[in-house]
C-alpha cells in the first residue's frame, strides 16, 4: 500500500471538476440518506468524466473482452509495452501456487475500469 501511495505513478493528469458547492443546492431538498447517496454518485461521475485515458487502459479492456474494439486508441508497440509491463508485475508476486490467470484478470480489470467508468459517466453505450 505504501508503494502504491508514495511510489512512481508514471503519467498522471490532474483535472479538477466544478466545486461541489456549485451544485450542492440542487440536492438540498432531498432526504438526508438520499442526499448523501446522490452526492456520492455525482462526485464519482464528475471524477470519471475527468479521467485521462491512456493506451494501457484500452489495451486492458480489449484483452479482457478478447476483442480489438478499442484498437484505434493504441498501437502494436503500446500493446507490447503494456503486455511486458503486465508480465513484470505478475513476476513480482511471490506466492506459492499463485493463480496467474486470476491475478492477470484482476490487473487487467484495474486498468480497464477507468474506460468503463468514463464511458458510463459520458453516457456512452458499453460493449
Amino acid at each position: 500500500m505504501r508503494t502504491g501511495i508514495l511510489g512512481y505513478k508514471g503519467r498522471v493528469v490532474y483535472r479538477p471538476a466544478a466545486p461541489v458547492n456549485s451544485w450542492l443546492d440542487e440536492l438540498a431538498s432531498l432526504p438526508k440518506t438520499e442526499f448523501f447517496k446522490v452526492l456520492a454518485e455525482r462526485m464519482d461521475r464528475e471524477i470519471h468524466r475527468g479521467y485521462e485515458l491512456f493506451p494501457c487502459n484500452y489495451v486492458a479492456l480489449d484483452e479482457l473482452s478478447g476483442k480489438r474494439q478499442h484498437a484505434d486508441h493504441y498501437t502494436a508497440a503500446d500493446k507490447q509495452r503494456f503486455d511486458d509491463y503486465l508480465q513484470g508485475q505478475l513476476a513480482k508476486i511471490q506466492l506459492a501456487d499463485k493463480d496467474e490467470p486470476f491475478l492477470r484478470e484482476r490487473i487487467l480489470t484495474m486498468y480497464a475500469n477507468p474506460v468503463i467508468n468514463k464511458q458510463k459517466a459520458d453516457g456512452e453505450d458499453l460493449p
